[in-house]
This record gives C-alpha cells, sequence and structure tokens, in this order.
C-alpha cells in the first residue's frame, strides 16, 4: 500500500516488529539468579577530567581530589592570586 495511508501501514508494521524483538529479547534466556546478581553501585556521570574543566580548580591538582582538597583556599581567599 503506497501514498498516504502507506505512511500509517508502514510505521504499524514497524512498531509491530520492533515489539516482536523486544519481547524475543526478554524471553530469550533465563534470568539470572539472585544470588549471582551484585548489589547495584552508583556511578557518577562524570569523569575526573572535567574536573578540569571548572576554572576554579588549580590545573595542576586536577585529577587528584585528595591533593585539591588539602590545599584548597581559604574562605574569601581566591584561589591563584
Amino acid at each position: 500500500m503506497f501514498g498516504p495511508r502507506g505512511l500509517f501501514v508502514h510505521i504499524a508494521t514497524v512498531a509491530t516488529g520492533l515489539a516482536i524483538f523486544g519481547l524475543i529479547r526478554v524471553f530469550a534466556r533465563l534470568p539470572i539468579p539472585n544470588e549471582a546478581q551484585k548489589k547495584f553501585v552508583a556511578v557518577p556521570d562524570t569523569t575526573p577530567v572535567a574536573e578540569g574543566l571548572d576554572p576554579r580548580v588549580d590545573p595542576d591538582k586536577a585529577g587528584h581530589p585528595e591533593i585539591a582538597s588539602a590545599q584548597a583556599p581559604k574562605s574569601g581567599e581566591v584561589h591563584g592570586h
């Protein structure tokens, strides 16, 4: 079927195919037993590289939080001046 109605037929066909594919993938194998599962570990969305992009961080200490926190500027002091 072509023409204006063909668009809806195409969308319905693709959506049905994706649904079938998704169901096959979900039920393709058995779930992991509870004993083999591990606890969820939250991971930050950024990397230590992003710290170097912050203009408030000394570039020599970027990526080394233990150094940066040990030598953090005092309250009211401007870092680098």
